[in-house]
């Protein structure tokens, strides 16, 4: 949903996300919203290592 909602951003407006935040938000908001980004994206990559080591573990039992 949120990257349909980009897109139509993008196409109607010529901007990303990212620089109209930067247009209708305060310095503050910015860097709060920033710092989430970087947790989200941290804790989506933690997960795929998870899983993956996860995968293997079930892929070839007991080493």
């Amino acid at each position: 949903m949120i990257q349909s909602l980009c897109v139509r951003l993008g196409v109607a407006t010529g901007r990303d996300l990212a620089q109209a935040c930067r247009d209708h938000f305060s310095l503050r908001v910015n860097f709060g919203l920033w710092v989430l980004c970087e947790i989200a994206i941290a804790a989506y990559d933690l997960g795929e290592v998870l899983g993956s080591a996860i995968g293997l573990q079930l892929l070839f039992g007991r080493l």
